[in-house]
């Protein structure tokens, strides 16, 4: 197979498995929650097994293909496990649709914890000094 063409079909399937995922982080946000994610992390673990066990026994025809494709796959699916925690606060701004049977207050906090103590060294700026170029 011409390597252009395997570059450009990879770089095809990353495009689709981008659009993919963000469409799936919208569907699984709104019908069960962002405690959704681990199942994309198990998701993005187990095609990211399937990569390289394709990669090491298959070098040769479509499974040539198969391999980077399960690993954009993967790492999209990775992401997806990150986004779909930061979906609530996109729903609460209106960029996309609220599921009306739940609320929104418990499963992502707008405040930051101020409960948190920190040791009194970390509170302490850096003196500035004379060589310092900002």
């Amino acid at each position: 197979m011409n390597p252009f063409l395997l570059n450009v079909a990879i770089g095809f399937a990353a495009l689709l498995a981008y659009l993919l995922f963000c469409f799936l982080v919208i569907k699984a946000e709104y019908y069960f929650s962002c405690k959704f994610w681990p199942v994309f992390l198990i998701l993005s673990a187990v095609l990211a097994y399937l990569s390289y066990y394709f990669a090491n026994n298959y070098v040769e025809s479509i499974f040539g293909l198969l391999s980077p494709i399960l690993a954009i796959l993967a790492f999209a699916s990775l992401w997806s496990a990150i986004e779909i925690k930061a979906q609530p606060k996109k729903v609460m701004k209106g960029l996309y649709p609220r599921n009306p049977k739940r609320p929104y207050d418990n499963c992502y906090p707008e405040e930051p914890r101020r409960d948190i103590k920190f040791p009194p060294i970390l509170h302490k700026p850096r003196e500035r000094r004379e060589d310092d170029e900002c």
